[in-house]
């Protein structure tokens, strides 16, 4: 807290009266005026006054305008270092408005809001919504499962939204609360912020007898497309068609390309973010020619469905093949027994990158490397299969509940691969020839049947080398 507030150089902090929270404590430790939040109980909800130690309570002397700045958001920080965005009170207004018109929210509806504040989910596409469309809104003191189902059970939602994560939390709790979810009926509810596997999305709408929507947007420009509600077409893999101004797929020219062409999201418009705080080569970076580039990597099919594919800049480059971390782990998804996946690169010698997975089986010890590794092999071409697997009881998630690749990366001193298959020596003529083969190839002596080729130094460059001496 005291690297933003020292990043920010804030003229004061507004905090809760009568809470000790870790923005007072920074706030006391760097100096800087504290402005106290008095909510006025005996009033309308949300009616409250701010009070200075130094002036007493503080009047506004000035209205906002629409292109003055109204807040700094922070970006998740999964590619590269988190950045500050810029929001004018405009672009978060018509971010809000246009999901307010795509699900046709209005004064019957009530929103539950349990992620973060910080986060867009939250600040955009729940509290502003609710405030524009004029429905009801309950916020969550927390996250958890437990305060979902409570806060469902007392105020009877019609909908909410939740990033994966907390999605996949929700969905392992549901049978305790299955006495909610029978009289508690939803509208909708939806989904944001990174993918979410499609298993655990057709479980989710058979819970809770409702549809699942599939919302893309960043904290750069939230809400850019979204898949409609029924009886509007929801297509499989597709965040949705455009609920903004301007979306294109570019290439490295900035021109558009035709439907079915990959390359990058670019989005123009109003719920566009002004740039970077105090970064100028970020802002010239991503913000060129009125275009916001996401840095995602996607296509339009013929109807004007998108479909993404993943971050650019995620992509592994495994000698020379560009590999999309996520079409990995969609695959690894599919298989019954794992909950989820994470693709990342971790470095190789000969390769530059090679292809690593940090897998959450739905149960310990449900799944092995080896036979993850023949269920990849079946399903994804040769440079896409992973040499590496790394098991976990749950994947790590940043602040704003996304998994982060290069956070994988990052740990890896930390992670333990599965033990090594027992030994087992060949059995017959063929298997020893084989293993004579492998060994001259990899020069490691007597390989065992069980042995998984890759993880021991086997690669297709190497077999071509043995070859061609």
């Amino acid at each position: 807290m005291e690297s933003c507030f020292a990043q920010l150089s804030p003229a004061a902090v507004i905090v809760s009266e009568g809470h000790a929270t870790a923005a007072r404590e920074a706030a006391h430790s760097l100096g800087l005026p504290l402005i106290t939040l008095c909510p006025s109980l005996s009033e309308d909800a949300g009616r409250f006054r701010l009070h200075a130690p130094s002036r007493g309570e503080v009047a506004p002397d000035l209205e906002p305008e629409p292109d003055n700045l109204a807040l700094f958001m922070q970006t998740s920080g999964t590619v590269g270092g988190p950045k500050l965005v810029m929001h004018s009170h405009q672009t978060i207004l018509s971010a809000a408005a246009s999901l307010v018109e795509s699900f046709h929210l209005s004064e019957g509806d009530r929103a539950i809001s349990i992620a973060p504040m910080f986060h867009s989910l939250a600040l955009v596409g729940t509290v502003l919504t609710a405030a524009i469309s004029g429905s009801s809104l309950i916020c969550a003191a927390d996250s958890s499962p437990q305060m979902f189902f409570e806060g469902m059970d007392e105020f009877s939602p019609t909908w909410f939204g939740a990033v994966p994560s907390m999605l996949q939390a929700i969905l392992l709790d549901a049978p305790r609360f299955e006495h909610v979810i029978r009289r508690r009926q939803l509208r909708f509810f939806r989904s944001v912020a990174a993918p979410l596997p499609a298993a655990s999305a057709t479980a989710l709408e058979g819970i809770f007898r409702a549809p699942l929507i599939q919302v893309y947007g960043m904290s750069e420009a939230p809400g850019i497309t979204a898949e409609p509600l029924p009886p509007g077409e929801r297509r499989s893999g597709s965040v949705g068609r455009v609920i903004c101004a301007d979306v294109a797929i570019v290439n490295d020219d900035l021109e558009r390309v035709p439907a079915g062409a990959y390359g990058q999201v670019a989005v123009r418009g109003g719920n566009v973010a002004l740039g970077y705080w105090n970064n100028p080569h970020a802002t010239g970076e991503a913000f060129r020619n009125g275009w916001l580039l996401t840095g995602d990597c996607g296509h339009f099919d013929e109807d004007g469905f998108l479909y993404l594919t993943g971050r650019i800049r995620e992509f592994i480059n495994r000698g020379g093949e560009k590999i999309c971390p996520a079409e990995v782990d969609e695959v690894l998804q599919r298989h019954p027994r794992v909950a989820q996946a994470l693709t990342f690169p971790i470095p190789d010698s000969r390769l530059g990158e090679e292809v690593a997975v940090a897998l959450v089986a739905g149960e310990p010890g449900a799944v092995t490397a080896v036979e993850m590794q023949r269920f990849a092999a079946a399903r994804l071409a040769f440079h896409k299969i992973p040499r590496h697997f790394f098991f976990l009881d749950e994947i790590p998630v940043g602040d704003t509940g996304k998994p982060s690749r290069q956070g994988m990366r990052d740990r890896l001193p930390l992670l333990t691969p599965p033990p090594p298959p027992a030994h087992a020596a060949p059995r017959n003529a063929l298997e020893k020839t084989l293993a004579r083969l492998w060994a001259e190839a990899i020069r490691r002596p007597e390989p065992g049947i069980h042995d998984p080729f890759f993880e021991s130094g086997g690669e297709s460059l190497v077999l071509l080398g043995h070859k061609l001496m």
